[in-house]
């Protein structure tokens, strides 16, 4: 049986790394991390862009660098949460 290349991506979390994940505090980042780079640093085969390039979101593919930037951009930025 012939595995896609991506599968690993959709498969769903293991219980045991779910449990790492909740400890630490940092599921929401891990998948909003995760799919930043599925929709905005990775062309899609079928696509030939990423998803944001064809949602008119982005005009081109981001790199890691570009990922990491908005981190530093949102550290310096915090939002009120009044």
């Amino acid at each position: 049986m012939h595995v896609p290349h991506d599968a690993h991506q959709h498969a769903a979390v293991h219980p045991a790394n779910q449990c790492v994940l909740k400890e630490g505090g940092q599921s929401k980042a891990a998948v909003a991390l995760h799919f930043m780079h599925h929709n905005s640093a990775r062309i899609h085969q079928t696509l030939r862009v990423t998803p944001a390039m064809e949602a008119g979101v982005s005009d081109h593919v981001w790199s890691c660098e570009d990922i990491v930037g908005l981190l530093d951009w949102a550290a310096a930025h915090p939002v009120d949460s009044k």
